[in-house]
């Protein structure tokens, strides 16, 4: 706020109740000014109101990403932690999809997590998480992880009948041999 003095504009002096570059709390804050002279003549108070809003998403921590072993058919139970601190709201819930505990698929699932404050702003990060299925066995050779010279279910033959596991990649590979 600025004032000035027609006769004598050097000699004013503007006093607020709440100094300029002071700490204002969130919400509205009016605050009051009067100027006065050299003269002690004083103005009647005048006033403005200042807005602080909060604009600041928590800070949301999730985990690096995870790989585990299948435990079943089904994949496995995988649990995991991720936090939220808020500069104004403090330690805020953390809501992870699918959530810690869940049994995840064999495969790479990305999980998505929010955290909201108090003030409606929101932060997202997300992860993956990676079930490998159990190596050994028989269970390599029937999805496919064979490739003809290993042997596999048809004596290293390059036959290209294979069941139709791979899509008919021996039938092409006889055709760049012949």
């Amino acid at each position: 706020m600025k004032a000035t003095e027609l006769t004598d504009p050097s000699g004013v002096t503007v006093s607020c109740d709440h100094a300029s570059g002071a700490t204002f709390p969130l919400g509205t804050t009016t605050v009051t000014c009067t100027a006065s002279n050299s003269s002690g003549r004083t103005s009647p108070p005048g006033s403005f109101t200042i807005t602080v809003r909060d604009t600041t998403p928590p800070v949301l921590t999730v985990p690096a990403a995870i790989t585990r072993t299948a435990t079943s058919a089904s994949g496995a139970v995988v649990t995991f932690s991720a936090t939220a601190i808020d500069l104004v709201s403090g330690a805020r819930p953390v809501t992870c999809v699918p959530s810690s505990g869940s049994v995840f698929p064999v495969g790479v699932t990305t999980v998505n997590c929010t955290a909201v404050d108090a003030a409606g702003n929101s932060a997202k990060k997300s992860f993956t998480v990676t079930i490998t299925r159990k190596s050994g066995g028989d269970d390599d050779d029937r999805h496919g992880d064979h490739d003809g010279d290993k042997g596999g279910k048809d004596g290293g033959k390059d036959s290209g009948r294979d069941g139709g596991r791979d899509g008919g990649r021996d039938g092409v590979r006889d055709k760049e041999k012949g």
